[in-house]
Formats: C-alpha cells, structure tokens, sequence
C-alpha cells in the first residue's frame, strides 16, 4: 500500500532557497573524485556536473520545505506565515506564498497549498495560534478530518527558533499520531563522513557558505530545477548513492524534549520542596517514565518512605520497595554502616534538616527537643549547652504560635539562623560519631541528585 501525506509546516526565510554553494570548492572536490576514481559509478555524472558549473557562477540548494515535498510528495501542504514574513514580502513586492506554490507543485503535481498566517510572540511557551484563533491542535484536526487515510507530516526543521521550538513541543503534547520531520543540513555538518565533505576540498576545512536574502536568490530556482533537474546539487544528491549520503530525512522522537520536559517538573518538585509523594503520584503512570526511567519512580518512592522514617530493609520491603534494585544500593548500604541506634539518630537528623531547608520551622523547632534528648554522649558540653539554651528559648513559641515560626522569629529570639542551628547539629553528630558521619552528606539532596542523573 502507497503511503500517503499531508504536510504542516512553517515558513522560514530559507525555505524556498536553502544556501549558496562556492563553486570553487564543489569543483575542486568533484575534480578530486573524479581523478583518484572515488565514485567510479558515478563518474559519468560527475563529468556531466562539471561541465554543468563551468557555465554556472552560482547554485543553491534546495529549501527545506520544496526538499520534503519532492520526498514525501504530500497531497496538500498548510504553509504558516508570521508577520514578518508578510511585512518582508511587501516591501519587496515579492509573494514568497506565490513562488512556494509553484515551486512545490512543480515537486508535487497534485498538490493543494494554502496558507495561514500566525500570531508571533517571539517566545518559547506561547502557543502556536492563526490569525483566526486556531490552535495547533485545531489546524491538525482539520487536517486529520479532511484527509483520514493520509499521514500528517509536520516540519520543525524551517522558521525561527523559537517557532520550531514550540511546534515541536506541540508535536509532544498532542495525542494525533503525527510525524514530526527533522531535515539534517549537510551544509552545517563538520562530520568528515558526511555530504557536505564529497562537496570540500580534502585538503582544507570546510567553512559554511554565505548565506544571502531569500529574495535576491528566488530567480535562480527555475534555472537550476527546470534546465539540469538530474545533476543538480540540491541537498538529496543524484551523484551520491545512500551508503555515502548520510540520512537527511530524520522522523523525531522528540524524546529529549519530553525527558527536559518531566525532568524540569521533577526539578521544581524535589530540588528544593522535597515533594516525593505527590512528584511519584504525578509520574507514576506515565509511560514515558515507566518504559525508560524505571529507577526515577523507585528513587521517588523510596525517598517517600525515609522522609517517614521508614528505612529499615524490613520496612521497605513490606512496602514492596525493591532492596536488590542497583540504584537502592548505595543508599542502603551507606544507612546500613550504622547499628540500630545510630540510625535512628542519623535518619531524624536528616528529617530536621529537610523540615528546616523546607521552611517548616516550627516542626523543625519542635523535633529539636526529642533531638538532644537522645544524644547519650558528647564530650563538648558547651555546644550541648548552647543547643539546649536555644531549643528552651524557642520551644514554647513553636508550641504555640498559630502560624509557623519564620526565620525572623528565631533571629530575634536566639540571635542565630536556622541554618546556623541545623549546623550546630550535624557538629554534635561529627564529635560523636567522628569519621563514620559526614557533614556535607544529606541523603536527599543526594537522591536528588541520582534521580536528576537518571534523566
């Protein structure tokens, strides 16, 4: 069965010309080939290209746009113009639509090209939108109505960057099955097995060809399409065969985009709020997630379970949390270091920690009694002091203040910082534990950390 497509696709200022190509330089390479027989398949071609640039001063390759219509040979092909594209064929008096239409259907007889003209705001998170109030989300609807049997096709190779950005998070969002294409540009590649090194010279590096105005360049379209179709260096290249053309056409996965997408998420959720429980019932689910960031959801989930003080292996499996898996075992095995009472010392530390780098100071306050209750041992009987002077002072305002103590409040009443009390803290635990404890770990800036890696 023949597939057939339909094309979206925005509009930038090099898609009906792509770049100008230096003569010189395809000259001298083709020559190079032809005289060390590199391609003796296509040598026969190779001299009718010569002869073609020694009467040429100048050849461009082909848009984007007119370079996946002559592939895909779609059916119709929705063109979306901003303003500025509007503005610049004005002023010129050159009707970019025009000469796209008729370059397109030269490429694609049967084709329907229409047009819509979108609001540009100029940034990332602003939605695609026509003129008229359409979504993405709506114009691909009308395509999908108006042509059931047909694969939608949508560029976010062309236009700004910004303008590709956002098309392309639409293409992540939307449930259509579309297919997002991505067309590699030859003429940036530095890559020494790509087209664009069968263009340079061996013998220097190759430098990127001067762009010029779309407009100066629209006349040279014909010339070089009508009158030498075969042997023309347009970006999909007759002389080269697929082994050597690298693929030009690329269907994006778009995977990254939806990795930084749910890692940004993760990020706002865990890196300073310490949200486990709602970041895991958020992305629990997911597909995404649950078919290539299986350790993301176990980390989430076990972090859940320390926050509540459960962290002993018993406890966790209980919970059904898997002990064997490998992002598990540096955790673990790092807790299991500790006998029984250390742990529990060490873990509601670390829950005072996270209550104070969250700003809940009055449990933080509140957890500061139990705390130093339980410190059997400590040869610095004046940090002890200190610390207890402290918790007495702050005690029955975090009992029974309505609100939650600020940071204002324990300056005020203690001349010391939270952060400066938590330290005193993770100090006592050093003299008592010494080496077996350190102060710069916190385990759950450390399982953010992991679970960030992940993605």
């Amino acid at each position: 069965m023949i597939e057939k497509y339909v094309l979206f696709s925005p509009v930038g200022f090099n898609d009906a010309v792509g770049n100008k190509l230096n003569i010189d330089l395809v000259k001298n390479k083709l020559n190079y080939d032809l005289k060390n027989n590199n391609l003796p398949a296509y040598n026969d071609k190779i001299k009718s290209m010569l002869e073609y640039l020694n009467v040429n001063s100048e050849i461009n390759t082909e848009g984007t746009i007119l370079s996946i219509v002559r592939k895909y040979k779609p059916k119709k092909v929705l063109l979306l113009f901003t303003p500025e594209m509007i503005i610049k064929e004005n002023k010129d008096s050159v009707n970019i639509f025009d000469i796209l239409e008729k370059e397109i259907t030269k490429r694609s007889s049967e084709c329907i090209v229409e047009k819509k003209l979108i609001k540009y705001h100029n940034t990332f998170d602003a939605d695609i939108m026509s003129n008229e109030g359409e979504t993405f989300y709506d114009m691909i609807n009308d395509l999908k109505r108006d042509y059931e049997d047909y694969k939608i096709l949508v560029n976010i190779t062309s236009s700004t960057a910004q303008i590709k950005t956002r098309i392309a998070l639409e293409c992540v969002e939307t449930n259509f099955n579309i297919i997002p294409i991505y067309l590699s540009d030859p003429l940036r590649s530095k890559i020494s097995t790509s087209a664009i090194q069968y263009f340079a010279p061996s013998s220097e590096e190759y430098k990127e060809p001067v762009r010029s105005n779309i407009l100066d360049r629209l006349d040279k379209i014909d010339t070089i399409w009508d009158e030498y179709e075969d042997y023309t260096i347009y970006r999909e290249n007759n002389i080269i065969n697929d082994d050597i053309y690298y693929k030009k056409y690329s269907v994006a996965k778009l995977s990254i985009l939806v990795q930084n997408r749910i890692k940004s998420q993760i990020a706002a959720l865990i890196e300073r709020s310490y949200e486990y429980k709602t970041c895991y019932e958020l992305f629990k689910d997911n597909d995404f997630i649950k078919e290539n960031f299986q350790d993301v959801l176990i980390l989430l989930r076990y972090a859940d379970f320390r926050v509540k003080l459960k962290y002993s292996d018993d406890e966790l499996k209980k919970e059904n949390i898997n002990l064997d898996a490998d992002c598990l075992k540096y955790f673990q095995d790092k807790l299991n270091s500790f006998d029984n009472a250390e742990k529990i010392l060490i873990e509601y530390f670390y829950l005072m920690k996270l209550k104070q780098k969250k700003g809940d100071l009055s449990d933080f306050i509140l957890m500061l009694t139990p705390f130093l209750e339980n410190i059997k041992y400590c040869k610095d009987k004046k940090l002890i002091s200190s610390l207890n002077k402290i918790e007495n002072k702050l005690r029955n305002t975090a009992a029974h203040q309505m609100v939650n103590v600020s940071e204002e409040d324990i300056l005020k009443k203690c001349n010391i910082s939270s952060k400066d009390i938590i330290n005193k803290c993770s100090a006592l635990l050093k003299l008592i534990f010494m080496k077996k404890f350190d102060e710069k770990y916190f385990v759950y800036d450390e399982i953010n950390k992991r679970i960030l890696e992940k993605l």
